[in-house]
């Protein structure tokens, strides 16, 4: 999250230096709107510290690999096959 925050942040500090109707300035701030909406795909992005429910899919990743981690059953069959390639 720090690198998207970081690169949302860059190009809007590109774009302010840049006169407010240069076409690049433009392209700047449309790039940091679409940073910023990956970004709200990414992570839960309301603030306040309440409990909301959203989640999105760092969490979805977060849970997934703790159940993978931390599954107590056997193997599948896939995972005692050998691999041939």
């Amino acid at each position: 999250m720090e690198r998207i925050n970081g690169v949302r942040l860059a190009l809007d500090d590109r774009a302010a230096k840049l006169p407010a109707r240069d076409a690049l300035a433009t392209r700047l701030r449309a790039a940091s709107a679409t940073v910023d909406s990956l970004r709200a795909k990414i992570v839960a992005t309301k603030e306040g510290g309440m409990i909301t429910g959203e989640e999105r899919l760092r969490e979805h990743v977060t849970n997934l690999y703790g159940n993978l981690v931390f599954y107590d059953g056997r193997p599948s069959q896939t995972q005692v096959e050998p691999r041939t390639r």
